[in-house]
């Protein structure tokens, strides 16, 4: 998952690790800035909650904006009981606001 930094805003993209069929979930992959590379670790759970680790480092506001994407690409996982599996890979690029 390598490719330039956006000229502007943020862009994740995650993979869904093979080794967890879940739930709950694991994602792992990178947030780009315009300036920053981040590593993303991801946990979804079944009711839809969203766990994101970016490092210390990180920006908070950046850490919520990442886990947002996250949970609305895996909206599909609260539809029932019998939960189908989150996209295997996401990727998103969100505007500066």
């Amino acid at each position: 998952m390598e490719s330039s930094p956006p000229e502007s805003g943020f862009r994740i993209e995650v993979a869904r690790s093979p080794e967890a069929d879940g739930p709950p979930w694991h994602y792992r992959g990178l947030a780009h800035t315009p300036s920053t590379t981040y590593d993303v670790t991801a946990i979804v759970n079944v009711d839809g909650t969203v766990r994101v680790d970016l490092g210390s480092a990180a920006p908070p506001r950046l850490v919520r904006s990442v886990a947002s994407l996250v949970r609305s690409a895996c909206a599909c996982v609260e539809i029932d009981t019998t939960p189908a599996p989150p996209p295997h890979r996401i990727v998103r690029w969100h505007a500066d606001r």
